[in-house]
């Protein structure tokens, strides 16, 4: 039985949309690159500090706890490839 997804309807499409040039950078052995881009393209699209603190929310007007909050999804974001291509 499939989870719940993590991204929203319009993220899910933005995915599927790419998986053909995904399939591409992996035969061409660039897949680093693609997901470096990719993942710069889907969190310049959607900012990890509005999917916190909603829309709107800028890092500049948060305060010292919601910084650590933020910091800390940014290094576990970081720290996990966008997998959702593979599958």
């Amino acid at each position: 039985m499939p989870g719940i997804p993590w991204t929203t309807e319009e993220q899910g499409k933005w995915f599927d949309d790419r998986k053909g040039s995904f399939a591409l950078a992996q035969k061409a052995s660039k897949v680093e690159e693609y997901l470096t881009e990719a993942q710069s393209e889907f969190f310049e699209r959607w900012p990890e500090v509005e999917a916190m603190f909603g829309v709107g929310a800028v890092v500049s007007s948060l305060n010292e706890e919601q910084m650590e909050r933020y910091t800390q999804a940014l290094k576990r974001r970081k720290s996990v490839r966008m997998l959702s291509f593979a599958q």
